[in-house]
């Protein structure tokens, strides 16, 4: 459960609002006229904040009443691969609960996002869950073309539950694995504290309008050092995990990686916090780094 909690915040980035928006990646206000296309064909982007070779792993605690409790790690590795003729980069996430905790409640989660490095456009999206005994397999493929994505299956606890269904979305879509790297691509520096960043992410076999909430710029120290960072909070969906549409917050490298150091959120019963604990293959020089 308390690794579910933590995959939620990470990697469903289920972040609400803006269900009329039409355009879903950020609007930028000083565009230069010369990349308007380029930008809006690249969903909002003008260059991915990593590549091939990264990894990033994290440790999660849970707090329930006054004591913090080690409860999980998570992975993130990035890849090339080859899909179906189409040369793509490979993200894999897995998730795990501490040997420590697994008497009480046993994960390991695996979620993979294939996408077009050209445009960060997914095309496929892998989830397969196994919490306590408690199983989930997804698979999605998404058509950028067509503005829609297949739900390939949906099992739970070995049933099918879904399969061969084509769901309309709008244009730039995320997965769930997607929309945090999409998330470090987002040039917060072009909007003003407290702006609000639309998004649409697909969520077990629905679209979801959300948004991210920049909160400006902080620092903070961590064992690798003291880091010049930017804070957002993203705008929750309220429900079984999440208590509040706000509380979350993220402090991320204020540089070109944007690498998530620290997190922490409450939830319907107790808190969460992750710490980013290892890193390895960073597009960029690390520049948030005080020296």
């Amino acid at each position: 459960m308390i690794f579910r909690k933590f995959l939620a915040i990470f990697l469903l980035c289920a972040w609400g609002q803006f269900a009329g928006a039409t355009h879903f990646f950020p609007p930028q206000t000083y565009l230069p006229e010369e990349n308007a296309q380029m930008f809006e064909n690249n969903c909002g982007l003008y260059k991915l904040a990593y590549d091939s070779g990264e990894f990033l792993k994290y440790k999660v605690y849970y707090n329930w009443t006054a004591f913090w409790v080690p409860a999980g790690i998570a992975t993130f590795q990035v890849k090339n691969n080859n899909l179906e003729n189409k040369n793509l980069l490979h993200i894999v996430s897995e998730g795990r609960s501490l040997s420590s905790y697994d008497w009480f409640f046993k994960v390991y989660d695996v979620y993979e996002s294939y996408l077009d490095p050209t445009n960060h456009q997914p095309f496929r999206f892998v989830r397969n869950v196994d919490e306590n005994g408690f199983t989930i397999q997804q698979q999605y493929t998404f058509n950028a073309a067509k503005n829609n994505v297949k739900i390939d299956h949906e099992y739970k606890l070995g049933e099918l539950k879904r399969s061969n269904e084509t769901i309309a979305v709008e244009p730039c879509i995320q997965d769930m694995v997607s929309a945090l790297y999409y998330a470090r691509c987002i040039d917060f520096d072009s909007y003003d504290k407290g702006a609000l960043i639309p998004m649409q992410v697909f969520v077990d076999g629905e679209p979801y309008d959300i948004s991210i909430k920049y909160l400006g710029k902080d620092q903070i120290k961590t064992d690798f050092g003291k880091f010049n960072c930017i804070k957002i909070s993203p705008q929750l969906i309220v429900g079984d995990i999440f208590k509040e549409e706000e509380g979350m917050v993220i402090w991320a490298t204020d540089d070109d990686n944007k690498v998530p150091l620290y997190v922490e959120s409450p939830l319907r019963v107790g808190k969460i916090k992750a710490y980013l604990i290892d890193y390895k293959g960073l597009k960029y020089d690390l520049a948030a780094l005080k020296k």
